[in-house]
């Protein structure tokens, strides 16, 4: 059965990602860019933007710095993604991502600035925002981390919120915590294995205890762990089902940077168009490798 209701994406704290690429990277020398490329991101625009092109209809909302809002807007329109945001004083932060290295030996570093300072009125009016434009069939995704100013309380409770109005709710944050999520009873959650530690506040030494961690979680509430695992690939966990899916084979040079983000996308895509479990999990993993591939 295909799915009907939209899809809002929701972020707190978005970002402009400026990302360069190095040949190699010294402690002596200068180093200089071979290529950089920068765009409006953030985890909500990521998703919606990976929707956008795998035709589906997305709206990016959240709360935004004021001072350059409108150049982040200004992006996602030439894109044709809806956006709305709550302005707060200050900026949009810029993220960092710094790639060195050439071919399938590229070493990533990123750098992730704290953005502008939130304010609880401006969460109160963002709750209003869902009461206006949000309906039960509609699925509300919730990537990205906390802005200074907002708890990591205020933002789960605003999660629960929409998850008690009836709507489907998927998160993709590394804030929260395993009793969080049985409080918000996500339809979706999609952990990377370092954010599922966090979670579980528990180190894993193997697959099966990851497998066991994800089945806790759905005993709590939660209807579907998507776990990534990198270049181990994913796996995906629901009260009757564990699938397993190896990573897709990529070519040329490999860019990592937002390909959790495309998993999620890849999945939620596939579940839009009625599919299966097993089937959802292998497009999420097909279309990570489509975008992190950078071609010969």
């Amino acid at each position: 059965m295909e799915y009907n209701g939209k899809f809002i994406c929701i972020g707190l704290n978005p970002s402009f990602d400026l990302t360069i690429s190095v040949d190699e990277l010294s402690d002596e020398f200068v180093n200089r860019a071979v290529s950089e490329y920068r765009e409006a991101a953030g985890v909500a625009t990521n998703i919606a933007r990976n929707l956008h092109r795998l035709q589906l209809a997305a709206t990016v909302a959240g709360i935004a710095g004021e001072n350059n809002l409108r150049e982040y807007m200004a992006e996602l329109c030439r894109e044709n993604i809806p956006c709305s945001f709550i302005k707060v004083p200050g900026s949009i932060r810029e993220n960092i991502t710094l790639l060195a290295g050439k071919g399938n030996n590229v070493k990533t570093v990123k750098i992730n600035r704290a953005g502008p300072t939130c304010t609880s009125a401006a969460l109160a009016e963002l709750r209003g925002y869902f009461s206006q434009i949000a309906s039960p069939d509609d699925t509300v995704i919730f990537g990205g981390s906390c802005p200074p100013g907002i708890s990591i309380e205020a933002y789960a409770s605003l999660m629960e919120y929409v998850s008690a109005m009836g709507m489907r709710v998927v998160v993709d944050t590394d804030v929260l915590r395993a009793d969080h999520y049985f409080r918000i009873k996500p339809w979706l959650i999609k952990p990377n294995e370092f954010e599922l530690e966090r979670i579980c506040s528990t180190k894993f030494e193997n697959e099966d205890e990851m497998i066991a961690a994800c089945k806790g979680l759905i005993t709590g509430g939660v209807d579907t762990v998507l776990l990534t695992r990198g270049d181990k690939g994913l796996i995906s966990v629901t009260r009757h089902q564990v699938v397993r899916v190896p990573p897709a084979p990529v070519k040329g040079r490999i860019n990592t940077v937002g390909a959790g983000d495309a998993a999620l996308s890849g999945y939620l895509c596939a579940d839009a168009e009625g599919r299966n479990q097993y089937e959802c999990s292998q497009f999420a993993a097909a279309f990570a490798a489509s975008v992190i591939s950078e071609g010969e």
